[in-house]
């Protein structure tokens, strides 16, 4: 039996890391730029684990991508990642309270 998410094309990998507000928070601030774990952990207000485990989750999926430097290791978004994370953002109604 084939799945709904798999005739549309979404993997339960790629659901599962859609499905995380924290996640999106992460895909979020890497549209801007690429960071660090510590980086997105200050930014985030969220654990340095946290952030970490969450960032494996993301590049399982195909989301993220991790850059080792010389120094420090960065994450950035993949071509697949931007262009999901920009439909996201771009296509969601901008709410106020």
């Amino acid at each position: 039996m084939v799945s709904p998410s798999s005739k549309l094309g979404f993997s339960n990998k790629l659901i599962k890391a859609l499905a995380s507000d924290k996640r999106l928070n992460i895909l979020i601030q890497l549209m801007l730029r690429r960071e660090t774990v510590t980086g997105l952990s200050k930014e985030l207000s969220i654990p340095k684990s946290t952030t970490y485990d969450n960032l494996v989750v993301l590049i399982d999926s195909g989301l993220v991508k991790k850059n080792e430097g010389n120094k420090w290791v960065y994450y950035e978004l993949t071509t697949k990642g931007r262009e999901i994370i920009q439909n996201i953002v771009l296509k969601s109604p901008i709410t106020t309270h």
